[in-house]
């Protein structure tokens, strides 16, 4: 199953976009450093529209024409196509995320954070290898033999 489904960010542009999993590829798009490029700097982004299809080539080719469409097009279909399947969807996610989060809270909390400060790398760069023979190749004249 492939959903095709349209964000709006944070400058209010939209993105579209397709993936197999709607709530991770929201979540990513949020927080991980695998959102696209275009999201990563317009966070927070937002679910306005999202689509079922069957398989890729049609979730791919629905995503094409959408991408096409100006921006009051994008909005006009926005603004008609309820998405209540994927609400129900996104209830699950939260519950299931605030269920992790209780497993991975530690039982002790300790009252002032830790800060670790970031040190500065010492790494040099070293120049480029060039092999003697890459050198003679280099060097050498160029003769027009016919």
């Amino acid at each position: 199953m492939y959903y095709l489904y349209i964000l709006e960010c944070r400058d209010k542009t939209l993105y579209t976009g397709i993936t197999t999993d709607l709530a991770r590829r929201l979540k990513e798009h949020n927080t991980a450093p695998q959102g696209a490029k275009y999201t990563r700097v317009r966070r927070p982004v937002t679910l306005v529209y999202a689509s079922r299809f069957k398989d890729r080539s049609s979730a791919s080719k629905a995503e094409a024409k959408i991408k096409n469409l100006s921006r009051l097009q994008k909005i006009s279909i926005i603004n008609t196509t309820p998405m209540k399947w994927y609400k129900k969807q996104l209830e699950k996610l939260e519950k299931t995320s605030a269920a992790k989060k209780e497993k991975t809270e530690p039982t002790t909390k300790s009252k002032t954070p830790t800060i670790v400060p970031r040190t500065t790398s010492t790494r040099t760069v070293k120049p480029a290898y060039r092999s003697p023979v890459a050198e003679s190749k280099l060097s050498r004249p160029k003769t027009d033999v016919r």
